[in-house]
């Protein structure tokens, strides 16, 4: 895009770091922001704002300024099966490189990529100019025109109706089909598909649940006929331990575990954070109170 190579940064040791970084990029008026060799999943506030808006406040380290700086660089990251997790997943573009070697390292190439692209890179950018005016020039003219078939992206309207159309238009395939792939490796998106798999599997639709419920089904110690609750979900009054269910148990260790228990508090925050949210047809929603305390059940949508 600019000619040079582009600086590589590291993403810091947690997202605080990383805004510092971003926020030290943007001021500088940075064309291409690359996140080189990352190891831990990519996700935060600030980059997600980078990659939606087209300017974000900031704060200078060390002052009381807060200064509005415009997003207009391309930012990149690299890694070994990177993974890209929470918000930023649908923000993301993939592109995987598999040598099919053990040691890729040791193969060998006549002439270098990064010589290739800066000594093409006139014809390159006039050939991307040209698909881009081709496909304006198609879509402006009434006699040539054709529908447009793909529903443009929320957030990134301006882009895939320029870019991703015009690819799509010359027979290429779809860039945001991609995005398939950064959602089966999101941890966050699999650790509540696998709640909601084991809600569906094991506590159903019908019932709803506080917090202490849902853990005490989970880990096996949930006593029939000791409250009012656990009649109305139908458990009889014997007063015999019901025993766990393991699988229920492993998904919500992942989601609110702590020193190998699972946490209340932290899956009382945890649900009320992925409330609402479908996946796979389902989603878990408040269903009331109960003496004080929260209620969740498990919802089909259609």
């Amino acid at each position: 895009m600019s000619g040079h190579p582009a600086p590589p940064i590291g993403p810091g040791k947690d997202e605080a770091e990383l805004e510092k970084r971003l926020t030290g990029e943007l001021i500088s008026g940075a064309q291409t922001i690359l996140l080189d060799n990352l190891i831990e999943p990519l996700m935060g506030v600030m980059i997600c704002q980078c990659l939606t808006q087209r300017s974000v406040k900031t704060r200078l380290l060390g002052t009381n300024q807060n200064p509005i700086v415009p997003c207009t660089a391309m930012v990149t990251a690299t890694g070994n099966n990177l993974v890209i997790a929470s918000d930023l997943s649908y923000r993301t573009l993939r592109s995987d490189l598999d040598s099919g070697l053990e040691r890729p390292e040791l193969r060998k190439f006549n002439r270098d990529a990064v010589d290739i692209a800066r000594d093409l890179r006139p014809e390159l950018a006039v050939a991307a100019l040209t698909i881009l005016r081709a496909w304006w020039c198609n879509q402006t003219d009434p006699e040539t025109a054709e529908p447009n078939t793909l529903d443009p992206i929320g957030g990134f309207e301006e882009w895939s109706r320029r870019v991703r159309d015009a690819l799509v238009w010359l027979g290429q395939p779809d860039p945001w089909k991609t995005v398939d792939k950064i959602l089966a490796s999101d941890p966050e998106l699999s650790a509540l598909t696998g709640v909601l798999s084991q809600w569906e599997l094991h506590l159903g639709y019908r019932d709803r649940f506080s917090v202490r419920e849902v853990i005490a089904r989970a880990v096996g110690n949930w006593r029939p006929g000791h409250d009012t609750r656990q009649a109305e979900l139908g458990f009889g009054s014997e007063a015999e331990t019901v025993a766990g269910i393991p699988d229920l148990r492993e998904v919500l260790l992942i989601v609110a575990g702590v020193r190998g228990d699972i946490n209340s508090r932290r899956l009382g925050r945890w649900l009320g954070s992925v409330a609402g949210r479908i996946v796979g047809g389902r989603r878990i929603i408040k269903a009331g109170l109960n003496e004080g305390l929260q209620l969740w059940q498990l919802e089909k949508v259609d």
